[in-house]
């Protein structure tokens, strides 16, 4: 039992009487039996802590290990307020006992595993009963962050500005670990680093701050977690490279993630910093900014949506070819890289795995910071905005998460990178996936060699302004598609060479109507496995080089001096001066309405396409009638003219980038084509005005149409009417028939829709179409049909607007120039279209507008007076008589003379008592009836003057007969007013001696049985 009257100052062991010794009545007398007051017991306790903070005898500290626990005791049986009261006295006296001394409780923990002393301790495991006690009077079950704060300054405050002697340094890494468990290192960082901070409230002092977590640095010193960096850039050779003047490296005996909790900022995060421009994101501690940029809507699912709607195929890859359109690019090229990098020095470790075999793109335009947030957007019609811009939808860029989780690109001063999981890139976060790095800030390239080393191609050296564009998209492989979110499937190299040769099917006629790219060339690099480069044999016995090698290139050049055909039309449509995007827009609208529809501008112009291969390569080409024969091998050519290239390349010295070629280029394809390109007046106009104004909708009545001719002789068509005015009509028609014998070659086009790059729909019309249609979001077809209300049926309405009133305008125009290049040849005619049956809606509209305009376009030929081009209403069509041989003509007037036995006289010259001759049947065959193929009535009728059109198949002239206002058709009536009209060629042409007298029979039997075919005569009254 403690004395009441015992002193506090005395030695413990004066505080106890062996009360088994001593009677209940001396206890009673004495008063000893009763509990002490609380606040006795507390004043006790605390001169007991006071005088004993340190004990260095052994002795008093066994003394003192017995005394407490009777103490502790006695507080711990008081009621409890009188508790209460007690820990009141108590608070911030050293009043725990911990084997050497007393500290206060706020110092002392139940649990820890860290020799801390003498700044935190942890509850002897002989006090363990008295738990609740020491709990009341301030003690906590594990040390706090801010306890561990306090530590440290108090570390600090001891060494000063001097590196931390060895124990008191592992003591302090000790803490920072143990900081780093309580605070969670979750990738927190800086921000729970600082709660911990101000949690530890006031208490800190020194010349440190109190808002400030102190770690160690490289050299033992403490400093403010902000002021230094954790080193997850070892490569690098200098120890402060990438660091500014007052940053130091952490401790090395700190991990990363302890630091990263801490509050320090990762050492490559702080040379991305320093190369970054805008918003924070993510820098633990750092004072920079890596701006945050990215696809703010790029959900995964919504991104797995939009590829589960974009096909793959060569769209993926035509869509990077509309987007470097839309920049301005002249070149633009692809290159497979089968190749692996290095994963050591890269912006994060998470890019690890997106350093293997990549598709990348590039093209010799550099994008604005318009076009970089366009490609930012998803589903936003950032383009619309952009009167001469292609892309309209915010989707097409999107395409080539078919290929890769984590797209990026090159462009100017800034490196681009997108990660919609955000979990590859540093920094990327749900809200913004994705970096923007400035490349003209620090040293980049020296810091993350690895990281930028698969950039460097086609003159991209990752420092200062790239006068170009590049993406890369590394291949998605087994193990990322296997946490994907976007798509589960995996891309393979030799996939990825397919897409290529897909590629090359559509090229290289997807030139055709883009606005300012004349080429584009396809490489390989690295090992791409079986039906790859690797898998070719060497040439002479050599080994493969690993190096980029041109597969093929498709290029489109003017034949004529035209120019860009696009050009005055982009002029028309972009020039409106600054301003935003609406406000271009709203110019372009103004010059539309007001420019006369005979000023809206209109190019037309020759073009040859090529698509070469260099020499000595492995290509196999199957040949279309236009293509040129390969070394390697012949196959069947396709009935469309277009190439079909499988590729198995060897090794070829062109380089991805170089402008030099060891080996010479070989053609395996060369057409010759017409194109015009026009801004459409009439309905389209008047619609394009009204959707404007009325919903501010975004439609442009730009067309153009292109017929394929084979190569021709080098001539200029631009002065053919003044050469007419100079020679004869016979030399012109010998000129243009040199011409079209040259093209005999080729087949009808397949006609094809585009919007401006190729789209997988047909048009059965015999020229290609664009124009900038409305299409379905995935680009795929062009909108059209009747049972639509709101926007889709405004949609509908102006693509019929644009084949009507601009398609059909243009196309006309197309042949206006045609019948001057290539004259009345077999080519010229099969430009013409077909009707019902051979083109379907909404195609159809572009054939009844066509032969509609015909009747006032002198654009078909006749050969009345040596030949001229005269218009739908100045000819005639012939019927199906005017192709019966003279001989069978005759033969059936003498015949049907001679039955007098017959009731009635039969229908003289009818096609079912005469046989077409072998050459016209062959012509029908094939569903020509001209070039040489008419009968000698036609022959004669020429010659007296009437202008029939030989050389239009009975389809192209149905569709005159149906569209086509004022087209008549020879019949034997009108033939004898002709005749009697113009009676002194008819005269002179019966005059003309007759050649091969055996086989014709004179013309004026000839002529009289025509006219007096549709005549019923008395039988034995026709005289010959």
């Amino acid at each position: 039992m403690l004395h009441r009257w015992s002193s506090p100052t005395c030695l413990p062991v004066c505080f106890l009487l062996p009360l088994c010794n001593r009677s209940p009545v001396l206890l009673s007398g004495l008063g000893w039996n009763s509990q002490l007051p609380g606040a006795v017991l507390a004043t006790q306790l605390s001169a007991l802590g006071a005088a004993n903070r340190h004990v260095t005898d052994a002795a008093v500290a066994q003394k003192l290990a017995r005394i407490v626990p009777v103490l502790y005791g006695g507080l711990a049986a008081l009621p409890a307020a009188e508790l209460a009261a007690a820990a009141a006295v108590l608070e911030g006296q050293p009043t725990v006992w911990v084997g050497n001394g007393f500290v206060p409780a706020e110092r002392v923990a139940f649990k820890g595993g860290l020799d801390l002393s003498p700044h935190l301790y942890v509850l002897p495991l002989e006090l363990s009963p008295f738990r609740d006690l020491l709990a009341v009077l301030g003690a906590q079950e594990a040390f706090s962050a801010r306890q561990y704060t306090t530590l440290l300054q108090d570390l600090a405050r001891e060494a000063g500005d001097n590196p931390l002697p060895p124990q008191q340094l592992a003591q302090a890494l000790a803490v920072a670990q143990a900081l780093a468990d309580v605070i969670g290192a979750s990738g927190g960082g800086a921000t729970a680093g600082k709660q911990a901070v101000q949690d530890a409230g006031p208490a800190v002092t020194a010349s440190k701050r109190p808002d400030e977590v102190l770690v160690p640095d490289s050299e033992g010193v403490l400093r403010p977690a902000a002021e230094l960096a954790y080193d997850d850039a070892p490569w690098l050779d200098v120890p402060t490279a990438g660091l500014d003047a007052e940053m130091r490296l952490v401790h090395p005996r700190l991990s990363a993630p302890v630091a990263e909790a801490l509050g320090v900022a990762s050492r490559r995060r702080l040379m991305l910093a320093a190369s970054a421009n805008f918003l924070k994101v993510g820098l633990a501690g750092a004072g920079g900014g890596i701006e945050a940029f990215g696809q703010s809507e790029a959900l995964t699912t919504r991104l797995r949506h939009i590829i589960q709607d974009y096909p793959e195929g060569p769209g993926v890859l035509l869509e990077l070819v509309q987007n470097a359109d839309d920049a301005g690019a002249h070149k633009a090229a692809f290159l497979l890289d089968a190749r692996q990098y290095g994963t050591s020095s890269l912006l994060g470790p998470g890019m690890a795995a997106w350093q293997g075999p990549a598709l990348l793109a590039y093209n010799d335009a550099t994008f604005s910071p318009g076009d970089i947030a366009a490609i930012a957007r998803i589903g936003q019609d950032g383009k619309m905005a952009q009167p001469a811009a292609i892309g309209r939808f915010g989707l097409g860029f999107n395409a080539v998460y078919h290929l890769t989780d984590l797209p990026s690109f090159v462009s100017g001063q800034h490196l681009v990178l997108f990660d919609p999981h955000a979990k590859y890139l540093p920094g990327a976060s749900a809200a913004q996936p994705g970096l923007r790095i400035n490349l003209t800030r620090g040293q980049l390239m020296r810091q993350f060699p690895d990281a930028f080393a698969p950039y460097m191609h086609f003159g991209c050296t990752m420092e200062g302004t790239y006068p170009g564009t590049l993406f890369r998209f590394p291949l998605r492989s087994g193990a990322t598609a296997a946490t994907s979110d976007i798509k589960s499937s995996p891309t393979t190299a030799e996939q990825a060479l397919q897409l290529l040769q897909s590629l090359a099917e559509v090229l290289p006629q997807a030139l055709l109507f883009l606005k300012s790219l004349k080429q584009i060339e396809v490489y390989v690099a690295g090992d791409l496995g079986g039906d790859g480069a690797a898998a070719a044999a060497a040439i002479d016995g050599e080994q493969q080089d690993q190096g980029p090698r041109l597969l093929f290139r498709a290029t489109l050049a003017s034949l004529d001096g035209s120019g860009p055909l696009q050009q005055p039309i982009t002029h028309f449509v972009s020039s409106g001066g600054g301003g935003s995007g609406s406000q271009q827009l709203d110019a372009f609208y103004r010059r539309l309405a007001a420019t006369k529809e005979s000023d809206l501008p209109c190019s037309i112009g020759r073009v040859q396409l090529t698509l070469s291969v260099p020499q000595g390569t492995g290509f196999v080409l199957s040949q279309g009638p236009n293509s040129i024969e390969t070394s390697q091998q012949d196959t069947a050519g396709r009935q469309d003219g277009d190439a079909t290239l499988q590729i198995s390349a060897h090794r070829s010295s062109s380089r991805a980038g170089d402008q030099q070629q060891q080996w010479p280029l070989q053609e395996i394809v060369r057409e010759d084509w017409l194109v015009c390109n026009s801004l459409g007046g009439g309905a389209a106009r008047a619609l394009a005005l009204k959707a404007w104004k009325d919903e501010k909708v975004k439609m442009i009545p730009w067309v153009g149409v292109a017929a394929r001719l084979a190569p021709t002789p080098a001539r200029s068509n631009s002065n053919t009417a003044a050469a007419d005015t100079q020679g004869s009509t016979q030399h012109r028609l010998e000129h243009q028939s040199s011409i079209a014998t040259s093209l005999s070659c080729s087949t009808p086009t397949a006609g094809r829709a585009f919007c401006f790059l190729p789209l997988p729909a047909s048009t059965s019309l015999p020229v290609h179409i664009n124009g900038y249609f409305e299409l379905s979001s995935n680009r795929r077809d062009v909108w059209h049909g009747s049972d639509m209300a709101g926007a889709g049926r405004l949609r509908a309405q102006w693509n019929e607007a644009l084949l009507e009133s601009a398609v059909a305008t243009a196309y006309l125009t197309l042949l206006s120039e045609a019948a001057q290049l290539l004259g009345p040849s077999q080519q010229y005619w099969e430009l013409f279209s077909r009707g019902q049956g051979s083109v379907q809606e909404p195609w159809l509209k572009v054939s009844a507008a066509l032969y509609e305009e015909l009747a006032s376009h002198p654009v078909i030929w006749s050969p009345v007076g040596g030949g001229s081009w005269l218009t739908a209403r100045q000819v005639l069509l012939p019927d199906r008589q005017c192709f019966i041989t003279p001989a069978s003509a005759a033969d059936s007037i003498v015949q049907n003379t001679n039955r007098e036995d017959s009731a009635t006289a039969a229908d003289v010259g009818t096609t079912s008592d005469t046989a077409l001759a072998p050459d016209a049947a062959a012509a029908a065959g094939s569903g020509y009836v001209g070039a040489g193929a008419g009968s000698y009535l036609a022959e004669l009728l020429v010659s007296c003057g009437v202008p029939l059109v030989m050389a239009l198949s009975e389809q192209q002239q149905d569709c005159l007969l149906q569209w086509t206002p004022g087209i008549q058709q020879i019949t034997p009536a009108l033939a004898r007013r002709l005749l009697a009209s113009n009676q002194q060629q008819l005269a002179a042409t019966v005059r003309k001696p007759q050649q091969q007298q055996q086989q014709q029979r004179p013309a004026a039997a000839v002529l009289l049985q025509y006219c007096l075919s549709d005549m019923q005569l008395p039988a034995g009254k026709v005289q010959l």
